[in-house]
């Protein structure tokens, strides 16, 4: 008898703590998304070269969607210390290809590219904006 009322006491206990467990995972995720959406910078400049950075992490994914149309523009939202809101308003296009050939290496064959291939030159425009202030940051990358 006493041994099924150890069970059951063991099952209701390992159920409270799954149940713990679970909510302390969701309340840890829903802190690190909100935190993660909505970044704080110390100044609009800061916040504009982040939308650059922010666009290179993800250019494999904005390669994708640029097949389709010749520009894409998104909006970030960001917070500067001691202001309001800002935003940041991405802007990123294929400005042209660079045909790059293989080279002669001395003593081997060419390169394992096999003659040539293209690589796509992106711009990347990130412009922050809280209130008066506006900070505009550009880069040209080939990839």
């Amino acid at each position: 008898m006493k041994k099924g009322i150890a069970l059951i006491n063991a099952l209701l206990i390992s159920l409270v703590v799954a149940v713990g467990l679970a909510l302390l995972y969701t309340v840890l995720i829903k802190f690190f998304q909100s935190t993660e959406t909505t970044r704080t910078f110390s100044s609009v400049r800061e916040a504009a070269k982040s939308g650059v950075d922010y666009a290179l992490s993800n250019l494999e994914q904005f390669r994708q969607q640029l097949e389709t149309s010749p520009e894409i523009s998104t909006e970030l939202p960001c917070r500067i210390e001691g202001r309001s809101d800002c935003r940041i308003e991405l802007q990123i296009k294929i400005v042209g290809n660079v045909a790059i050939t293989g080279q002669e290496v001395s003593g081997a064959m060419y390169e394992p590219f096999g003659g040539s291939f293209t690589s796509a030159v992106f711009l990347i425009r990130s412009s922050a904006i809280s209130g008066d202030h506006v900070s505009v940051v550009e880069a040209v990358v080939q990839k």
